[in-house]
């Protein structure tokens, strides 16, 4: 550790009245390390999230060009409401969401 370093520990312990070593324990007993296993389950996580995220570009992609073109009708709004619905599902899905009981989403 640098002496500035160290100067910036001691001033941030003075801060919250601890000493440095105080502040240096709560520290590392509050930080959570990351395994491998966590880093894969992350990582998938944001694989999924961002496949669902192009799911919904597709679906507003898809409204913007029926708009434009005039063509947007009943049949295709269901559609493009029906898309929005899976793609909640999906969300739903991946982060393990359920409604409370008796509530409404």
């Amino acid at each position: 550790m640098s002496q500035a370093e160290l100067a910036d520990l001691r001033e941030r312990a003075e801060a919250a009245g601890m000493t440095a070593s105080e502040l240096t324990r709560a520290a590392v007993t509050r930080v959570r390390t990351w395994t491998a296993d966590d880093r894969q389950a992350v990582g998938e996580l944001t694989r999924a999230v961002a496949r669902v995220g192009s799911l919904a570009n597709q679906i507003a992609r898809a409204a913007h060009i029926a708009r434009r073109a005039g063509t947007l009708d009943a049949t295709t709004a269901e559609r493009l409401v029906g898309g929005l619905a899976v793609v909640d599902r999906r969300l739903r899905d991946i982060l393990g969401w359920r409604p409370p009981r008796g509530g409404r989403a």
